[in-house]
């Protein structure tokens, strides 16, 4: 697979800068990561996709307690399901007058050990919530009343009757 250039990496900052700007951030590239990207040490080259999966699903399940963080906080966003890890730093922009997310390099590592906090994200397609099942579901039985339609006047020993009023619909069915 070829090896990502300056182009798509700046390409995919452009987009994350729009993405995490709702919550106040902007997101930037060091060399170091870029030179990194490309490393033969990944095994599997890392793909703009994969780079741009790993932040949609950081962003969804931690933008808002990463954007609160205090400035100067390190840290490491990491993907279980392509073993890829991304340690930042956050830092205020005086120009801007916003938090930067300093993605400093990424590497793609299982069991990848550091001091810092780790922001892990897995699959983003296999919890129920993401498919639209409620966590609930002990009322999610049928929305109907059963009804006896059985003569409950008639002994118990004898074979049971269906009302008269109820035998119009199992003639209807047979």
């Amino acid at each position: 697979m070829s090896s990502l250039d300056k182009k798509q990496l700046d390409a995919l900052e452009r987009v994350l800068d729009k993405v995490f700007a709702k919550i106040g951030m902007d997101i930037e590239f060091t060399r170091h990561f870029f030179d990194r990207v490309n490393d033969p040490r990944n095994k599997d080259q890392i793909t703009v996709k994969e780079l741009a999966m790993l932040f949609k699903k950081e962003f969804i399940k931690y933008g808002k307690p990463i954007s609160k963080l205090p400035k100067g906080s390190e840290a490491v966003m990491t993907d279980m399901a392509s073993d890829i890890n991304i340690p930042f730093v956050l830092k205020w922009d005086e120009n801007k007058k916003e938090l930067e997310l300093v993605a400093k390099t990424v590497m793609r590592k299982p069991n990848f050990k550091t001091p810092d906090k780790k922001y892990t994200v897995e699959e983003i397609g296999n919890t129920t919530a993401s498919a639209g099942i409620p966590t609930d579901t002990k009322n999610m039985g049928p929305r109907f009343k059963a009804v006896n339609v059985t003569d409950k006047r008639r002994r118990k020993d004898k074979h049971p009757v269906i009302l008269k009023r109820f035998r119009s619909y199992l003639d209807d069915q047979k």
